[in-house]
């Protein structure tokens, strides 16, 4: 019974997370961005479709976004040139006909960069995919600390919640 519980308790969250993110993308004019946070490690490519995906079906601009923390990182230019170039090769293999992809590098504090990216662009939903890695505790209180100081919505999204929608098509609402 304990399975059957949480089988439908992950369903529940799933089919909240789509209409969460069905509702964010219409909320605004036609168009618009969805700003995808990633770290360029351990981006996984269901969690990238399902971005591109959204922003395709609502005619939004995908932004990758990637931000560098100073104190957390030592500056080594050629780093910076590395992960700008990771940055830039992820977008062109994101392009779409249907989508326009941008890339853009910043630095600063990962929660101030990213809310002050969210309002200079107007972002219509910000991603923040979760990925299972050792930095998951830090990532997850980020999203919730840009939860309660952005005016878009912001999505966080896992490979196993991505995984679970596309494998029950009556959980992946974004049509």
């Amino acid at each position: 019974m304990l399975e059957g519980e949480l089988t439908q308790f992950h369903r529940e969250a799933m089919m909240a997370i789509c209409k969460a993110a069905q509702i964010a993308m219409k909320s605004s004019d036609a168009g618009g961005v969805l700003l995808y946070v990633t770290d360029l490690m351990s981006d996984s490519q269901d969690l990238l479709d399902f971005a591109c995906e959204l922003a395709e079906r609502h005619g939004a601009r995908l932004e990758l976004l990637h931000v560098i923390d100073p104190e957390q990182t030592p500056s080594m230019p050629d780093a910076q040139m590395d992960n700008q170039y990771r940055l830039e090769t992820l977008a062109c293999s994101l392009q779409s006909p249907k989508m326009e992809t941008r890339a853009v590098l910043l630095f600063g504090d990962p929660e101030d960069v990213i809310w002050k990216r969210a309002v200079d662009i107007k972002a219509k939903l910000i991603a923040l995919p979760s990925n299972g890695s050792a930095t998951e505790r830090a990532w997850k209180a980020l999203a919730r600390r840009l939860k309660r100081k952005c005016v878009c919505p912001v999505l966080s999204f896992s490979h196993f919640s991505v995984r679970r929608m596309r494998s029950d098509p009556l959980q992946w609402m974004l049509h």
